[in-house]
Parts: C-alpha cells; structure tokens; sequence
C-alpha cells in the first residue's frame, strides 16, 4: 500500500512545524500520503504564540489534511504506559525511512513522522523547498512571513537563538530537562563578538529582553524583536515573522537542540550550530567565571543558569574545583534550586571535599522539614526528576558520587538513593540504614520513601507480566 505519514505532536509551534514539514516531505518523497492532528496544549516552550490550527493554517489545508483525535490513540508524553509504546512502534527511523522511500511502498496503517532531519537522512539538501510549498497558511500568517521576507537585513548575517522561558525562568530549571536547548549568554555574547570582528551583522532572537539588550549594547548587533516594532504583530505573528527572518541567515548558532533554529534551519536550508561545540571547555569556563559574568545587567537567574549549564556541558572539567565554583555561583544566584545544591554535593565529593558535601547535604535534607508542602525545587522535586528516564545521566553522576557518602553511613545520602531509585530491592537496603540510624530527618521521609518503594515494586510487578 501507499505510505501514510501522519504528524502528531503535543509541543510547541517549532516540533510541530518540523514533524508536519517531514510527513509532507516524506509524503512528496515516497508518494504517500499524509496528515496532522493539533492538540490544545497552552503549556509548552512557545506559551501565547501556539495558536489552534484555524488561526495558523488556510481552511483549505485545514479540510484536506487536519485530522482530529490522533492524541486519542497516541500520548508520548506519560512515560511507559500502552499509548507511549503505540506511539513509538509507529515512530519512523532512519532505516525505514530510507527504505520506504527507495520501494514507495509499506505495510504499515501509518508512519508517524519525527523529527529527522531528511536532508541528511535522504542525503536531499532541497527537500523542504518542495515540502514548503504545500503548506498552505491563514492570511494573518502569511504577511507575517512576507514582511520577513522583505524585512532589510545582510546577506551574509548571522542568527544567534537564546531560548528561556520554561528552561530557564520556570519549571525545567529545577529538573536540569533541556539545559542543552539553551546557550548561556556569556558564551552568546563571545559569538556575537566573534561574528562582529569579521565583518558580519548578527541578529539576536531570544525571550529575555534583558539578556538581548545587554548583548545588543556590548556587541553592536541587532534584536529581531526591534525590527519587528515595524509590525503590529500578535505573539503567532511575531513567531512566524522572526523563524522566517532566521531562515534568512545562513549561520544560525543555537544551543543546538531547540526546535526553533532547527526549523528556520530547514526553511532557510542554512545551518543550524551548536554554540557549545564551539569553545573548549577551558574557554567556556574562563568567560563564564570572569567578572563581566556576574556584573551584566541580567536576571539572577540567568546567569545561576550560565553557571549551571557550563557546569553540565562541559562536566569533564581538568581541576574539580572550578566544577564546584561554577555550582557554588549557581546556588547563590538561584537558591531556591534544590538540583543545583544536590549537584553541588556531588562535584564536592568528586574534589574529595567529603566534610563540607556531607555537611551541605545534612543542610539539604533539613532545609526539606522545613517546608513540608511540594514546592519548586524542593529537594522531593529534584529526586522525583532524578529518577525518570530523561535524567539518567545527571542520575547516574549524582548516585555514583552519592555512594562513596554512604559508605561512610550517611542516611541523607541513603535516602536520596532511595528516592531516585526504580530498583526495590536498592530502596528496601536504603530504608535498613535509614531506619537504624539517627537522622533527625528521618520521620518526614518516612511516607516518601514508603510511596518509593511501592511504586518502585508497582513498576517491577507490571513490567513482569508484560
């Protein structure tokens, strides 16, 4: 049969945009077919500027191609459960995209499209030109994307993409989720600088006004959001006005993973890089640590976060110390962070520190009796965080240092084990030291840790009968 590609996404506008443009692509490649669903969710990345479908897409594409109710037979978003399993056994791989488009033919209902880039898979530098094509957007959208078009900007500019919102200023900030979407605004300003010194003009695209005006004014470049004021656009608009004005760069640097740049990356046909993969570790380090770093005229958080990230993206750091000073800075620019404070513990085992980690940990876990009720960046949180899937590798950092104070029979570290832990039989071990020692904080965990190891047996029973 004809292959069908469908997209379904419950994310922002830019993971949408990207798997619909590979259903349509793939579709035009292998001479199938396909289709888009565009569920309501006020709660991702792109907040006001995720509109419904009707305000984004023509009503003709609309009829032709919109189809309700995929989320009803899919959701990616809820772990292991059966609609997660579904959902990825129609996920399509490279192979079987390669493959399909070289016999046009499958035998699957439907290929759920992700979020490849088909320039590289299908080795077709123009194949999202054609794919453009058959987008058919509203008339709102469309002067959106014409005026960014005929917006007076270089040839040769650069585009630079700072990304905060739920990374940096809410909830992803607390769970380390995404610290590799976003590149922190020291090492954005150096770019700029870079770009600046030979003779390019380079524009900034980001959501914190402070952190684009600072590096604007020390730079010399130019926001997108200043070009816009030409514009009476609403957040839509603006969204499709700026990815369309970054298509135009042929040089986007980006903290490589953001679905934004990748989009305007595939629009434009240019290149999308990772700002990280450009400075050596040393380099990184040096410019987030100097004084400018600290004395920019930008939100705590913003720079707890370039201090957390340098932290993180370049963990294989040659001197220990200068691991904990980036966690020391972080934690005193965002102090409510219980992640940050845990991983702190963890560098300063790593640099041999172990009084002062067991003593920031003891402070850790009393801090928590303090406050009894779930907030932001209690260290519960950080623990409920660790132990899911997407935090395997800060979990298995984290742990594997978290042990060598267990050795030494600490029970705060027993019971952070214990907490992020999916294995019964290590929870039940922890709770043996917990339960013949004398921490003080031992009875307000106690209902934590016993709903840890329920799940965690709940889990292991399920996962037996499959």
């Amino acid at each position: 049969m004809k292959p069908r590609f469908i997209s379904v996404r419950n994310d922002g506008l830019g993971s949408r945009l990207r798997s619909i443009l590979n259903a349509v692509a793939l579709a035009q490649e292998c001479d199938g077919t396909f289709e888009f669903s565009w569920p309501n969710n006020a709660n991702t990345g792109s907040g006001a500027a995720l509109a419904p479908a009707e305000v984004i897409f023509s009503q003709d594409f609309i009829a032709q191609y919109y189809r309700d109710g995929w989320l009803d037979l899919f959701d990616f978003m809820r772990g292991e459960d059966a609609k997660s399993r579904q959902y990825q056994s129609h996920l399509i791989n490279e192979t079987q995209i390669q493959r399909i488009a070289r016999t046009r033919k499958s035998n699957r209902v439907c290929h759920i499209a992700g979020a490849h880039d088909l320039r590289e898979v299908l080795s077709r530098p123009a194949i999202y030109r054609q794919a453009l094509q058959a987008l058919d957007f509203a008339e709102d959208i469309k002067v959106a994307i014409q005026a960014a078009h005929d917006e007076d900007i270089s040839k040769d500019a650069t585009a630079l993409h700072l990304r905060a919102g739920d990374i940096i200023e809410r909830g992803y900030r607390v769970s380390g989720k995404f610290t590799q979407w976003v590149l922190p605004f020291p090492l954005a300003q150096n770019l700029a600088e870079r770009e600046r010194d030979m003779g390019r003009d380079v524009v900034i695209f980001g959501q914190d006004p402070e952190v684009v005006q600072h590096i604007c004014s020390a730079t010399g470049a130019v926001s997108a959001a200043s070009l816009a004021t030409a514009h009476a656009f609403n957040d839509t608009q603006l969204w499709f006005y700026e990815t369309y004005l970054m298509a135009r760069c042929p040089r986007i640097f980006s903290g490589g993973k953001s679905a934004f740049p990748q989009l305007a990356s595939w629009i434009g046909d240019s290149r999308n890089e990772n700002g990280y993969h450009l400075f050596d570790r040393e380099t990184a380090l040096d410019l987030t640590l100097a004084e400018v770093t600290e004395a920019a005229s930008v939100s705590d958080l913003q720079k707890a976060f370039a201090f957390w990230a340098i932290s993180q993206m370049y963990d294989v750091i040659t001197i220990p110390t200068d691991h904990v000073k980036c966690l020391e800075k972080a934690v005193s620019y965002d102090p409510v962070n219980g992640l940050y404070k845990l991983a702190l513990v963890s560098s300063l085992i790593e640099a041999g520190e172990y009084a002062d980690a067991s003593a920031r940990l003891a402070s850790l876990t009393s801090e928590e009796t303090k406050e009894p009720s779930w907030s932001l960046g209690c260290l519960r949180q950080t623990l409920h965080e660790l132990r899911l899937p997407d935090a395997k590798n800060t979990r298995i950092r984290v742990l594997s240092n978290l042990e060598v104070l267990l050795e030494r029979n600490n029970p705060s570290a027993a019971a952070c084990i214990a907490l992020s832990s999916n294995d019964p039989e290590r929870i039940s071990g922890m709770l043996k030291i917990i339960a013949g020692s004398d921490w003080p904080a031992k009875a307000f965990f106690s209902y934590a840790l016993k709903r840890r190891l329920e799940d965690a047996q709940a889990t292991r029973a399920a996962q037996a009968q499959r």
